[in-house]
């Protein structure tokens, strides 16, 4: 019987995204999750984006520029305190403007 040995490669770990605790944050201020893609979460129809990060418990939040000071300043508020709830650091990233590049693709710009 032949022995067939195999150097075994080092599997790459799965990053962890705290995609659940995100979205229990915005359950907490009404809000909901559209869309995931990669580490980016869609808010509410695109009204923020959320990124999540290398750290697990670090996000960063970015608004839509077309949402108002005084709505971007509450939503803040109120996200921070429900990421802190759910052990979630949340910077602010600042804004971001969606353009529908073709039917099916968006181009994010970060302001």
């Amino acid at each position: 019987m032949s022995h067939a040995y195999v150097k075994a490669m080092k599997p790459e770990p799965i990053p962890y995204r705290p995609l659940g605790l995100v979205a229990n944050a915005l359950e907490d201020c009404g809000l909901s999750v559209s869309y995931a893609y990669e580490d980016l979460i869609f808010v509410e129809s695109t009204v923020a984006l959320i990124k999540m990060c290398e750290k697990p418990e670090e996000i960063i939040l970015y608004i839509n520029s077309e949402c108002s000071e005084q709505e971007a300043g509450s939503l803040e508020a109120r996200l921070t305190t429900a990421a802190r709830r759910q052990g979630l650091s949340l910077s602010t990233g600042g804004r971001f403007k969606l353009n529908q590049k073709a039917e099916k693709e968006l181009d994010i710009t970060f302001c």
